[in-house]
């Protein structure tokens, strides 16, 4: 019986020897070297026969990096294989390499240039801290991304559907934001429809004696990039500057507000401004100033938390905002969780001479009227 057990614990020590194989472990983040990983070595399960390295690279809104290296008893299978997710604002990269000898040190891996080619397929996309998502945007796969994919993350969810066919889909992200100041923390947002640029804009509003900024970052129109100037009224008045950029998750510059003068040009429009109603009462004609040398009426309708507010505003305006038409933009606001929508419907028309006593404005108008209205 002795010499049964004995040979016993050869035999079994023996398998282990051969079965066995051991490796250094470490787990930490933020590395800057794949040569700064390191840790105590283990003695593996035997159904693990290779010392393996796991290089995992989450890139957040497409500039915020987190890098993970992991090292530690691996299965051949999983040696030596690149894997990487797309989803809205969110891309997941993880790579690995192996060797198979007692503390060996797996070769250093790098990732490859990602392809930027869209190759037809249309998946449903999105990406929450929640325990559940429903899907609420529509990107294009890229390169070799062909099939749809479900991942946790600790608390993070990825969604990605396969969709069965090609569609054309506006693949544009734009970063998206609301502030009162000339900055704001954006969130990406699918671009839709016929929006081909990333779009800021800044407008500052005066009011009485009250002024106001609003910095907006959004997907847009090309047609909108030229927006520039004042339209104002005899109550309030509106400066806007715009600038664009045309590809994903691109920054447009902050946008300088135009020079103001007081200096009146000798034109002059009907004006008035009115809250929650869409039309107002044209008070006595307002002389236009500068480059002012069109005459604006406009309706703004904005919808934010199901609810509506309407304003109506007559005045004088520059050439540039009556060139880029009627719009919709739609933007986070506030508690960056929920869109505000406006709505800009624009009738402009050419601006009267001072002499030109009011009595005749509304046939002149008439005469003069050209509808600019693109909605969007």
């Amino acid at each position: 019986m002795r010499q049964f057990l004995i040979g016993a614990f050869i035999i079994c020590a023996l398998t282990a020897t051969v079965c066995s194989i051991k490796c250094m472990s470490c787990n930490n983040y933020y590395l800057s070297s794949f040569q700064n990983c390191t840790g105590p070595t283990v003695e593996c399960d035997r159904k693990y026969d290779s010392c393996g390295t796991s290089y995992f690279l989450k890139l957040e809104l497409y500039e915020k990096k987190q890098h993970t290296y992991e090292t530690g008893c691996w299965q051949s299978e999983d040696c030596n294989k690149t894997l990487r997710m797309t989803a809205l604002g969110l891309q997941l990269t993880r790579i690995s390499s192996c060797c198979n000898t007692d503390n060996c040190t797996p070769p250093e891996t790098f990732f490859e240039p990602q392809n930027s080619t869209k190759n037809g397929v249309l998946c449903l996309t999105g990406f929450t801290d929640e325990k559940s998502i429903v899907p609420k945007y529509a990107m294009a796969c890229t390169g070799e991304e062909t099939i749809g994919y479900i991942y946790w993350y600790i608390t993070l969810v990825v969604i990605l559907f396969f969709y069965l066919s090609c569609i054309s889909v506006n693949s544009l992200v734009c970063p998206v934001c609301y502030s009162v100041i000339d900055s704001c923390v954006y969130r990406p947002v699918q671009c839709e429809g016929e929006e081909n640029v990333c779009l800021t804009e800044s407008i500052w509003t005066r009011s009485g004696n009250k002024n106001k900024l609003e910095f907006i970052r959004r997907c847009g129109k090309a047609a909108e990039c030229s927006r520039v100037g004042t339209y104002r009224s005899n109550t309030k008045k509106f400066v806007i500057n715009t600038t664009c950029c045309d590809s994903s998750m691109c920054h447009p510059p902050v946008p300088t507000l135009p020079n103001q003068t007081s200096a009146e040009n000798g034109m002059a429009c009907p004006t008035c401004f009115a809250d929650n109603a869409r039309q107002c009462i044209l008070d006595d004609p307002l002389n236009c100033v500068g480059n002012e040398n069109r005459c604006i009426r406009y309706l703004k309708e904005e919808f934010f938390e199901n609810k509506l507010t309407i304003q109506s505003f007559s005045g004088c305006t520059t050439e540039s905002i009556c060139g880029s038409g009627s719009s919709t933009k739609k933007f986070l606001y506030l508690t960056k969780r929920n869109f505000k929508t406006v709505k800009m419907h624009v009738t402009c028309s050419g601006s009267g001479r001072l002499n030109i006593p009011f009595r005749f404005y509304p046939g002149f108008l008439l005469v003069g009227l050209r509808i600019i209205k693109f909605l969007l």
